[in-house]
């Protein structure tokens, strides 16, 4: 049995003397360290007389010796019997066999969120990827945020590298970003010896063991009584410490309460010091990363990309809705599938996070779709960081602002999403945010009005928003942003909503004094590719959304209230779909030959350019005529059906399927002659006989080629003699009908407002589409007069009326 006490021999007095005397301490500073109340113990250490065993230890780590050294300890044969006893290899294998039981009921399943049973952890369990530099501890400015930012962050590795480079981790990540999770897996796979060293592991919730601190039970006597209950004696336990051969893991240094949490984080930097030959994990929030301990590398996890996501829905398709593995993994390509849709960006963003990602799965699982109001997926992710996660687990966390509830709280970041958003910041110095957030803790009740005291505590109250719910990060030194943008565009929208369709209200206990209205920037606003977001958002969680979607039509129809041309051709397109009599839903007929007219028009207007005739026809992905049709379609599914949309998709395929093994200027007239027989067809051109001219002058001209395949010999060689003759020919058949078949001539800005126009009208379709609270008859105005000149929006046309 070892001793109690331990005494230093003369050659460790003489260390221990130069150490504590090149450290420039005092012994009151030692004891301090130590954590003894006098200065005697340190006083018989330096004469060579016994000190306590545990306080000679902690004084030798101190000064940076090796207590087995320094100690004056007798030379005692050891026998063979004593040898084959500590035989360490033997020792390990040995506990872990009796260990393993408990490590799986540990760490061998996971409790999800709204899920009613257990999962086995190998069944969800997706590879973790970590940042060798965790981002926030990057030096950078605004500017390098503003710019390309993923081209800021560290290289990702696979985190069991980082384990074995570094032995000794602290695994920093956001809120629910999968560190439990991964040191769960460490412990089993440690357990079952897959990790490359023999090691026997031990798993603590630090929120348990902070509990127990305040008892006075040491890191030494958790771990002692955690194996005791296996039939690991405490000798066994402290000679597989002393041995280096135990890989601590210890979970949720954040979760432990703030009057545990000094004595926890000692406990663990002495112990730690003390058994420094064994490998250690620490996981905690990267914002409540107060400490650094020596000897210690700081990683943090990274972001689920799209390979990650992709495995971890295959698995929870199958162990978690309880599907076979063909139909979970077909569930799952479906989910990928809608994911991966325009319109879910937001959604996306939020499966960055495995914890999130997992509530989207949730959401998608009974109907194999996303719910029609997206912001319910926004308003339970938003939940579940503010204060369901946290209960889950019976977490209590200490308010650094006790007057700020949570509803304060979620009025708060409101308030400062919408600021932000108006600003266009996705990313803002706190030097920006601060004085917002002391803004609103001065109207609080009883809250302190002095400048000194607010600006310290709106900084607080951002850390502590930071640390506890991770809805704001820190990016970089003094620069933050929300964790997702998707809360971001949610709170924003919540803030509109709230303060009655106005942006950049001001926090008052009176009546608000509302600063700019929407109103009076939807013009601005609707054409904002970022707002568009904004006004879906709004319109799904306002208890009445007629207001603002009248609002959106009278602003979307002012885009070209000025332009005489382009109401022109409004009409021009509610004349067209006249004739369309067997579809009842004239909008969707108009949004047809809207999008059919200004994609054609655009294509006509490049391919009778007169550039130069050796270059490809560029293809123009922002006029694709299936994304145009998008709108008509949803509008209408059954014009899907209808020969005039199915034409039109197929005059898409065919121009795109053009063989670029053509010469360019054989493939200019093959275009040509696709794209002015379908302008013809569509009575698009402004002087019918020209362009017929112009068809059959390209017809003659196709028929000088000979009838051999482009890839013949034969042709080859005609071509060679005669393809510049040829060439020149279709340059001065351009020059003589550059204008024939454009009908509408729009001018590049004129282009940008129809576009603008187009995706307003589809914008407004959605919030229509969202599930929004709207009475009929507001849905049937809005969709009736959708695409008309104005004057027609005020009264419908009897044609529409047929």
């Amino acid at each position: 049995m070892a001793k109690r006490s331990l005494q230093a021999s003369p050659e460790g007095i003489k260390q221990a003397k130069q150490a504590f005397t090149s450290k420039g301490w005092t012994q009151a500073d030692l004891a301090r360290e130590v954590g003894i109340k006098t200065r005697q113990p340190i006083g018989r250490f330096f004469a060579g007389q016994p000190v306590d065993r545990q306080v000679f230890i902690e004084l030798c780590f101190l000064l940076d010796l090796n207590w087995q050294e320094i100690a004056d300890i007798p030379k005692v044969p050891v026998t063979s019997e004593e040898s084959n006893d500590w035989d360490i290899d033997a020792k390990v294998e040995g506990a872990r066999a009796p260990y393993g039981e408990k490590i799986e009921h540990q760490c061998g399943s996971l409790r999800l969120l709204d899920v009613a049973f257990p999962v086995n952890l190998d069944d969800i369990y997706v590879e973790v990827k970590i940042l060798e530099q965790p981002v926030a501890r990057k030096w950078l400015e605004l500017s390098d945020w503003q710019t390309d930012w993923e081209k800021l962050l560290p290289e990702r590795v696979a985190a069991l590298e980082a384990v074995a480079k570094y032995g000794k981790l602290t695994v920093l990540g956001k809120p629910g970003s999968g560190k439990t999770i991964f040191l769960q897996y460490l412990a089993c796979a440690c357990q079952r010896g897959e990790l490359p060293d023999s090691l026997l592991p031990i798993f603590m919730r630090l929120k348990d063991f902070g509990e127990d601190t305040s008892n006075g039970m040491s890191l030494l006597e958790y771990i002692s009584q955690e194996l005791e209950i296996c039939g690991i004696g405490a000798k066994e336990v402290e000679k597989l410490l002393e041995s280096g051969r135990m890989l601590i893991l210890l979970d949720g240094l954040d979760e432990v309460p703030q009057k545990d949490s000094d004595a926890v984080w000692q406990e663990i930097r002495t112990f730690s010091q003390r058994y420094y030959k064994n490998k250690y994990a620490i996981a905690t929030r990267t914002a409540a990363c107060n400490y650094q301990l020596e000897g210690f590398a700081e990683v943090e996890i990274a972001d689920f990309n799209q390979e990650q996501i992709e495995a971890f829905a295959k698995k929870w398709f199958v162990a978690v809705a309880k599907n076979n593995q063909q139909a979970g993994i077909a569930k799952a390509s479906a989910f990928i599938d809608k994911l991966n849709l325009p319109e879910n960006r937001l959604i996306r963003e939020l499966a960055a996070t495995p914890l999130l990602l997992h509530l989207v799965c949730l959401a998608f699982d009974s109907k194999a779709n996303f719910p029609r109001q997206r912001s319910k997926i926004y308003r339970e992710a938003l939940d579940i960081l503010l204060f369901r996660w946290d209960a889950a687990r019976g977490i209590e966390r200490d308010e650094s602002y006790p007057n700020l509830s949570l509803a304060g709280k979620i009025k708060l970041l409101s308030y400062l999403a919408a600021i932000t958003f108006e600003r266009g910041d996705y990313v803002f110095e706190i030097s920006i945010i601060q004085p917002y957030i002391a803004d609103y803790l001065r109207q609080l009740p009883d809250g302190d009005t002095a400048a000194e005291a607010l600006e310290l505590a709106s900084v607080a109250v951002l850390k502590s928003i930071e640390a506890q719910h991770g809805l704001l990060v820190l990016r970089s030194h003094n620069i933050y942003a929300f964790s997702h943008q998707t809360f971001q565009v949610y709170l924003t929208a919540k803030q509109i909503a709230n303060a009655g369709l106005s942006v950049g209200a001001y926090f008052s206990n009176q009546s608000p004094a509302y600063g700019k209205y929407l109103v009076k920037y939807a013009p601005t606003y609707i054409t904002d590719k970022p707002w568009q977001s904004v006004f879906l958002t709004v319109a799904e969680i306002l208890p009445n959304a007629a207001p603002l979607l009248q609002m959106m039509k009278e602003q979307i129809d002012g885009l070209l209230a000025k332009d005489e041309t382009l109401q022109q051709f409004l009409k021009w397109v509610s004349q067209k779909s006249w004739s369309f009599q067997e579809n009842r839903q004239l909008a969707a007929v108009r949004a047809f030959y809207f999008s059919l007219a200004y994609v054609l028009d655009s294509y006509l207007a490049l391919a009778l350019n007169m550039g130069k005739l050796d270059v490809q026809f560029p293809p123009l992905p922002d006029f694709t005529l299936p994304l145009y049709l998008n709108f008509a379609q949803t509008l209408d599914s059954n014009l899907a059906l209808t020969p005039n949309f199915n034409f039109a998709i197929e005059f898409d395929r065919k121009l795109r399927a053009t063989d670029y093994t053509l010469d360019p200027a054989l493939r200019r007239l093959c275009e040509l002659e696709l794209i002015l027989s379908c302008v013809l067809n569509f009575d698009l051109a402004l002087e019918r006989d020209l362009a017929l001219e112009l068809q059959n002058s390209l017809q003659q001209l196709k028929a000088k080629l000979p009838q051999e395949a482009e890839n013949s010999a034969s042709f080859q060689n005609w071509w060679q003699a005669n393809g510049q003759a040829w060439i020149e020919d279709l340059k001065a058949l351009l020059i003589a009908h550059r204008h024939a078949g454009h009908h509408w001539q729009f001018s590049h800005q004129q282009k940008q407002l129809l576009k603008q126009y187009y995706e307003a009208n589809q914008l407004l379709v959605d919030c229509l589409n969202s599930g929004c609270e709207v009475t009929d008859g507001a849905r049937q105005q809005i969709e009736e007069t959708l695409l008309l000149v104005i004057g027609n929006c005020q009264k419908i046309s009897s044609h529409d009326q047929v």
